[in-house]
């Protein structure tokens, strides 16, 4: 079972007890998080997003899946961890990018493709 209930009143305070009292009744070990509510990017900049890399790559050659690994890797850093004493790194995600973190990630987008001569696609989105 897993339940996210955004707490924007009482109501919503009983309908996640109700879940809590649900879950009380399973066999299995539940963990109940409370944190602000951030809301993830929309459908909509992500289909922006993946049209945007379908142009660069029609006018670069580089492949879509290079390209979103440059594009995080230049615009939203490396994460590094550490497995068996070995330091990894990996460029960071962008799915759990807020929709304003990722508005500002597409805005990076559109400068580069402005210095590098690249003509985006108007999208309807």
């Amino acid at each position: 079972m897993k339940a996210s209930i955004p707490l924007r009143d009482n109501r919503y305070a009983q309908r996640a007890a109700k879940e809590i009292d649900r879950a009380l009744g399973e066999e299995v070990l539940h963990e109940v998080l409370i944190r602000p509510f951030r809301k993830n990017r929309t459908i909509e900049q992500n289909a922006l997003y993946h049209s945007i890399l379908k142009d660069i790559a029609e006018q670069t050659g580089n492949t879509h899946g290079a390209l979103h690994e440059f594009f995080k890797m230049e615009f939203l850093g490396i994460q590094t961890f550490t497995v068996n004493d070995k330091i990894m790194s990996r460029p960071r995600s962008t799915t759990g990018l807020t929709t304003k973190e990722f508005g500002s990630y597409i805005e990076q987008l559109h400068a580069w493709c402005a210095d590098q001569g690249i003509k985006l696609e108007e999208v309807n989105i």
